[in-house]
């Protein structure tokens, strides 16, 4: 349904369509975009016949126009962490044991920023996570000392622990120093945030007039989106006080990510359903932003949180699905992939004698299989059934006691005998050890029309095994359960996940509960 409207806005006349994009509980809203690109309206479409009435309007700002932020990741945690090592080795200078010293300095700075203590902190301060940065250079201290016991070398072991104990003291002036430093380089604004609310409630307004009086957040708010439908016209207006703009309704979200690159979102409590931001932030993959969520329960039981101004914030974890982690994820594939084949060859032959006997020609079987970013391949197994036609085996779905399913083929499938060609798969790139089961396109295109979030499991490559398969999820079972499952295991990865279900895969498959 299309109209050709005239409106004024300001002094100047736009005309643009109109066109249904959403349905609201009584009322239809248009979005409609206007001539002057940077001004879009809600109207209300309630009564179709009747002459629209506005809901808001809204300017959306091009980039341009936006708060002026310097485009530099802050190296605030660098800065800590060179300040740490200078620290922790300065009794170097005067010590008999410097090469130990230095040693102990640098292991002790890789251990506390494995442990994530170096990532930016919206306060920095002296004492902030002070006592678990000396708790692991206490465990940098043990090993260097061990190391120097094990030497023979007993007697060094007191003057290395004197020498470490005297780093600790001086990085305690260390954290004190560099925090001062990171405070001054923020308020004098040589680094800044770029930062985005999302809501527009009294919360989101006590943290957007926090930064705005203090620079030492190193947080400078572009603007802010919000429902326009609900959010009452007061928050706005108050909003637009304090000197924050309104860039969007949450509707265009993705859009205004992508236009705006925000490097901090600061996620409101209140004025938006859950499901507007997360869907968004979970398929906007890419976004390499920090996402802090104001917690909806306030009665002090939540730790780990920081705060801007008297509003406690948690950080969301993002997944860091880096190259080199990525990169970690193949070289493990392609090692266990050529270790398998050649220890599994003798299995692989004898269950390609026992297909050929059986049934004849055609040992493997190739099937089309949606994988990473919708790539098709070609899928290979052991064949174990015989479908009437092929368009039959893409289109129908495996349940239990299939009677197409041989006996063998039934033994195969209980013994996951029938999966080891995919070993190639894995080795040719189209696959991976760990990750989600590749489905077929007719019912991947058939499940995401029907399951929430299906889509999202191709975000990583699929895999031989995953995360659902471990966890009983095989055979006839519930593909929203999967789903879920997979895409736990692909916001939560890491390379020691991938090995873990690798183990309890051995695990099902001596049990004999591949199904």
């Amino acid at each position: 349904m299309r109209q050709k409207l005239d409106y004024t806005y300001g002094t100047a006349s736009h005309s643009f369509s109109k066109e249904i994009l959403v349905d609201r509980v009584g009322a239809r809203i248009s979005r409609s975009r206007l001539s002057n690109p940077k001004v879009e309206l809600l109207i209300d479409l309630a009564e179709p016949q009747a002459t629209p009435s506005l809901v808001a309007v809204r300017t959306r700002p091009a980039i341009s126009e936006c708060t002026r932020v310097r485009k530099l990741r802050p190296p605030s945690g660098l800065l800590v962490a060179c300040g740490d090592v200078a620290s922790l080795a300065a009794p170097a200078i005067w010590s008999r044991y410097a090469i130990a010293q230095v040693s102990f300095s640098l292991l002790a700075v890789v251990i506390v920023a494995l442990s994530g203590l170096y990532r930016p902190r919206l306060e920095p301060s002296a004492l902030d996570l002070l006592p678990t940065a000396l708790e692991r250079t206490l465990v940098s201290a043990a090993i260097v000392s061990t190391v120097v016991a094990l030497s023979h070398q007993p007697l060094a072991v007191g003057g290395v622990l004197i020498g470490a104990l005297s780093g600790m003291a001086i990085l305690v002036v260390g954290r004190y120093v560099t925090a001062r430093v990171v405070r001054l380089v923020r308020r004098v604004g040589l680094v800044r945030y770029r930062t985005l609310l999302i809501g527009a409630g009294p919360q989101a307004q006590h943290v957007a007039r926090a930064l705005a009086v203090d620079p030492t957040y190193g947080l400078a708010v572009t603007g802010y989106v919000a429902d326009l439908v609900v959010t009452p016209e007061a928050d706005r207006a108050e909003m637009q006080d304090i000197g924050v703009p309104c860039i969007g309704d949450i509707t265009f979200l993705d859009g205004v990510l992508a236009d705006l690159q925000p490097e901090v979102l600061v996620v409101g409590s209140s004025g938006f359903s859950d499901s507007d931001v997360s869907d968004v932030l979970r398929k906007v993959r890419f976004l390499r932003c920090d996402v802090f969520v104001i917690p909806r329960l306030l009665d002090g039981r939540l730790h780990g949180l920081e705060r801007i101004g008297a509003v406690p914030v948690a950080r969301v974890t993002r997944n860091q699905r880096s190259r080199i982690a990525l990169t970690a994820k193949r070289l493990l594939d392609i090692c266990v992939a050529v270790s398998a084949l050649a220890a599994l060859a003798p299995i692989l032959l004898a269950c390609a004698l026992a297909v050929r006997i059986d049934g004849g020609p055609g040992i493997i079987f190739r099937q089309v299989r949606v994988g990473r970013d919708g790539r098709r391949f070609n899928f290979l197994k052991f064949r174990s059934m015989n479908p009437e036609t092929v368009q039959a085996g893409d289109t129908t779905w495996s349940v239990a006691n299939d009677a197409r399913v041989s006996r063998l083929g039934r033994l195969m499938r209980r013994t996951s005998a029938d999966e080891l060609p995919q070993l190639w798969n894995v080795l040719r790139g189209d696959m991976s050890l760990v990750g989600p089961r590749p489905e077929r396109p007719f019912f991947v295109k058939k499940f995401a029309a029907e399951i929430p979030d299906y889509e999202l499991r191709h975000r990583l490559p699929c895999g031989l095994t995953g995360l659902a398969q471990v966890s009983g999820l095989r055979g006839d079972t519930s593909i929203a359960d999967r789903a879920r499952y997979d895409n736990y295991h692909i916001e939560h990865w890491c390379l020691w996940m991938d090995i873990e279900v690798l183990a309890r895969t051995v695990r099902e498959v001596l049990a004999r509960r591949g199904g």
